[in-house]
């Protein structure tokens, strides 16, 4: 029973980037698919597996820090562009609705928030992995509290998305990401 709940532990602190982040989205008025929800955990749940099976000889190459790093300024780089995006489309206005309102997340979205909630994870993997906690477990955990995180966040998003709010969720949505991963490089 400790090794669950350690798993439960360690996956709710290397998942809990998904919360804002689907809130973000949700803000958006996007939708995060099933589909999409699935890949990201998917995604998510076998970096940090083979973070942790390859445990010590990782470390060696990607230090922890470093893939700390890396997933960050891949959120980062995922804010600015779709800051980018909201400047090009010129959003602020207050008749029009976000830029992206009522669409879902592509698969290339998905694959890109994917990639850079994965290598976030891998270091929290590699550490798991050297204090002993089980694969099977950990990765099993990871992946249900992403899913529930990422999903939740975007509803919480949605519901607060609207009103004055709502003309700038696009703007708002961006800063969080970047934000986050301006953050989470510093903790």
């Amino acid at each position: 029973m400790a090794q669950w709940i350690s798993a439960c532990l360690f996956a709710l602190s290397a998942n809990i980037d998904n919360f804002p982040i689907g809130i973000a989205y949700g803000l958006r008025g996007m939708r995060i698919g099933a589909g999409g929800n699935l890949l990201i955990a998917c995604l998510t749940s076998l970096g940090t597996a083979a973070a942790m099976l390859l445990g010590g000889g990782l470390a060696r190459l990607i230090p922890p820090d470093t893939a700390n790093a890396l997933g960050c300024m891949l959120l980062v780089l995922m804010g600015l562009w779709m800051l980018y995006r909201e400047a090009q489309g010129g959003i602020g206005a207050p008749e029009q609705p976000p830029a992206d309102a009522g669409t879902r997340l592509g698969l290339r979205e998905s694959a890109a928030l994917a990639a850079a909630l994965m290598v976030n994870n891998m270091g929290f993997g590699v550490g798991a992995r050297i204090t002993g906690l089980s694969i099977v477990k950990t990765t099993a955990c990871t992946f249900v509290c992403s899913l529930i995180l990422l999903a939740g966040g975007a509803a919480v998003g949605r519901r607060f998305g609207g009103g004055h709010l709502g003309r700038y969720a696009g703007v708002c949505s961006a800063a969080l990401i970047v934000a986050l991963g301006v953050y989470e490089l510093f903790i």
